[in-house]
């Protein structure tokens, strides 16, 4: 790109990031996705290492002109695209350093995703121009209360633990993920140690935030608190008064790999 600089990204990037990633989002929404915080968080979890796959591009003058990261999973079967940018060659530049790094994933094939705000109609242009297709959308969910929430009951012969201080509970509630979500297309569990070690990254996260219930001395579902988590399932949480304040469509598109 000529007239632009690339350098490897860092975690002392997440203050310029969010601050654009703000002005981006408020723009197509009336308010901001990510926090500062939250890019930080998402730099510094152990799994993903900023410095070899994400960049950022300044224009001549040094200022920033966009950014993307591309997250491999464990078995390099999936990788996860985001690009911030304003500028379609920057964006387009960023697409392709990001399938590049996708080609270098692993042996055999990998899925590449990259999500797009339902509304940023500028990015999906470009996302479709270089061959990816509308996988499905994910919804994050909103409810605002006026005042206290009543608890609601124990179900018959159920426990609820709140808090998981020990690895025994720890690994019972990563237990009920990986099953709730073995038959999702597209559910990509993460290793019990790598799961752990990502939510202890987090400035945001606590275990005596994660709550499981236990039947019959089973545990068989998980509760764990975190008010950016986007989901799928509409029915679920309309009916409990819930809203979408943001929907964003996944693009996927399948490489072959150099591994």
């Amino acid at each position: 790109m000529e007239g632009f600089t690339v350098r490897p990204m860092s975690v002392d990037d997440a203050a310029l990031i969010g601050e654009r990633s703000s002005a981006c989002t408020s723009a197509l929404l009336g308010f901001a996705k990510h926090s500062a915080e939250d890019v930080a968080n998402y730099l510094r979890d152990p799994g993903f290492p900023p410095e070899t796959d994400g960049w950022v591009v300044l224009d001549r003058r040094g200022e920033f002109a966009g950014s993307a990261t591309a997250a491999v999973n464990s078995d390099g079967s999936r990788v996860n695209l985001e690009v911030l940018s304003e500028v379609p060659e920057v964006a387009g530049w960023l697409l392709d350093r990001g399938l590049e790094r996708a080609r270098q994933a692993g042996p055999g094939e990998v899925v590449v995703s990259v999500g797009v705000i339902q509304q940023d109609e500028f990015l999906a242009k470009i996302v479709a121009d270089r061959g990816f297709t509308v996988g499905t959308s994910v919804h994050r969910m909103r409810i605002t209360f006026d005042g206290p929430v009543e608890r609601p009951p124990v179900p018959p012969g159920a426990v609820v633990r709140r808090g998981a201080f020990d690895d025994t509970t720890r690994r019972a509630a990563h237990a009920v993920l990986e099953e709730a979500f073995s038959s999702q297309p597209g559910a990509d569990p993460r290793p019990y140690d790598e799961w752990a070690a990502s939510r202890e990254s987090r400035s945001t996260f606590d275990w005596s935030r994660l709550t499981t219930v236990e039947l019959d001395g089973r545990s068989g579902t998980i509760l764990h608190v975190d008010t950016s988590n986007p989901t799928p399932a509409l029915r679920l949480y309309t009916s409990a008064g819930m809203h979408p304040d943001l929907t964003s469509t996944i693009w996927r598109r399948t490489v072959r790999t150099r591994g």
